[in-house]
């Protein structure tokens, strides 16, 4: 078994990836989230450096567009932390990393991390009286959108909070 990050990594690769981009995302600052699934335990995954990770930053270049990798890019999610303090800390100290560096989405590739970004996003609005509305997308998401897929077949009308930076670039390609 084998995570897909490392399946377009190592049996696809960073060019191939590249080549299949119709819509390139030049501009769009994709924050990353690893995420601890992806990356731990690293002696089992093996995924890449837990240290200093790359092949989200690499995959995210591939579309063409700008990774950012925030002061707490290390955090998790905090969904299967025991009770809400620490959780909810967690996001809203990453959420204002993220916030600070300008991003305009939230790149991630685990459903689990997802979910508590799109709909903890919004407890954490309330907790902390801030909003940061930060739209997180699947990397899968992104990568199709590059590939031409239009953004209203993409699922973003079920998300909380919408990816609306992405509509640029299908304004773009219908000129």
């Amino acid at each position: 078994m084998r995570h897909i990050a490392t399946l377009v990594r190592d049996e696809v690769g960073y060019e191939k990836v590249r080549e299949s981009v119709e819509r390139p995302l030049e501009g769009l600052r994709v924050a990353i989230h690893y995420g601890c699934h992806l990356l731990k335990p690293s002696r089992v995954m093996q995924v890449d450096n837990p240290d200093d990770p790359q092949v989200l930053e690499r995959l995210i270049e591939a579309l063409g567009a700008t990774p950012v990798r925030h002061r707490n890019w290390y955090l998790c999610c905090g969904k299967a932390c025991d009770g809400e303090e620490i959780p909810n800390q967690m996001m809203h100290d990453l959420l204002t990393t993220v916030h600070q560096e300008k991003a305009d989405v939230l790149g991630m590739i685990c459903p689990t991390c997802f979910g508590q970004f799109d709909h903890g996003q919004m407890k954490i609005a309330k907790l902390f009286d801030e909003d940061f509305h930060t739209p997180p997308i699947y990397y899968f998401q992104l990568l199709a959108f590059a590939q031409g897929v239009p953004y209203e077949k993409l699922g973003f009308e079920r998300q909380r909070f919408k990816p609306t930076a992405l509509q640029r670039y299908e304004e773009v390609a219908a000129k």
